[in-house]
């Protein structure tokens, strides 16, 4: 049988750890991430089921219309001062809020719904170009640290729910439906910690709290002196290349079989079990 290890490194370089990698470093940004204010993390995450549909609160098809938001979100006003602040943005939404459905979202932007809308955009060209959704709410980050003593600090999702972002017409609401009953750990967090640190992301029980997550992280992160950052982010996170990872880790007995496999990885065979094997 060929040396598993080598199959284990192809395996292993699927998975981009860098921090450049928003599984492994993630950072808000204008284009592709927003952060949902209301309801909190583990009310949301407590109605991710397949189907559900959460419709985006957009001030401006309010019909109170605050003219205290309209001044804060006209898209030419480049200056920071021009953005209400987290706090100030959902007490000026919370209380107008009418859909048991709607939720409040917040982006480094004026108009946060332009931020979700260029989300759905861009995870359409990915679809487009893939035929992967690559849309997913992500549910607590780790903030954590290469080396102790460290004061460079990083921030991994934990949780990722995939999604859906409905954008219909100038006058419906952005929705966010639920489209995957799965709840994802993050695999190449969870990679990095087994590779580097001798750790492991615990995995997620069907029916499992948020909060009862983030307790069975902080048992496994604690020592290290990292914490978890009660968060929920809409943003692009990209699998493209996970499906290949697990079928590797998953299949690599009956992969190994496969002359034309061992041939790659360095080992002799005979002609004729090419030929049996491409047959």
């Amino acid at each position: 049988m060929a040396d598993k290890k080598k199959l284990d490194r192809w395996a292993d370089k699927l998975l981009d750890t860098g921090k450049r990698n928003n599984l492994i470093n993630f950072k808000d940004s204008k284009a592709t991430t927003a952060e949902v204010l209301y309801p909190n993390c583990e009310t949301v995450f407590s109605k991710c089921s397949v189907g559900h549909i959460f419709e985006v609160y957009d001030p401006k098809l309010s019909d109170d219309d605050p003219e205290d938001y309209a001044d804060n979100t006209n898209e030419s006003n480049a200056g920071p001062e021009s953005r209400l602040s987290k706090e100030e943005y959902k007490s000026s939404c919370v209380p107008r809020l009418r859909n048991e459905k709607s939720i409040v979202v917040y982006a480094q932007t004026p108009n946060p719904i332009t931020a979700v809308k260029n989300i759905a955009k861009k995870a359409k060209e990915m679809q487009d170009e893939t035929g992967l959704n690559v849309a997913y709410l992500a549910f607590g980050f780790v903030r954590w640290n290469e080396k102790e003593g460290s004061d460079v600090y990083y921030r991994a999702p934990l949780l990722l729910v995939h999604v859906n972002i409905l954008t219909g017409s100038i006058l419906d609401p952005v929705k966010i439906e639920i489209s995957d009953d799965d709840v994802v750990v993050n695999p190449t967090f969870d990679f990095l910690l087994q590779a580097e640190y001798g750790l492991s992301l615990p995995g997620y029980e069907d029916g499992e709290s948020l909060n009862e997550y983030y307790s069975s992280v902080s048992d496994s992160v604690q020592k290290m002196g990292w914490e978890i950052i009660d968060e929920c982010k809409l943003g692009i996170f990209s699998f493209l290349k996970i499906n290949m990872y697990e079928d590797l880790k998953q299949n690599a007995e009956q992969i190994l079989e496969n002359s034309n496999v061992r041939v790659l990885l360095g080992e002799s065979v005979q002609v004729t079990d090419l030929f049996t094997d491409a047959g």
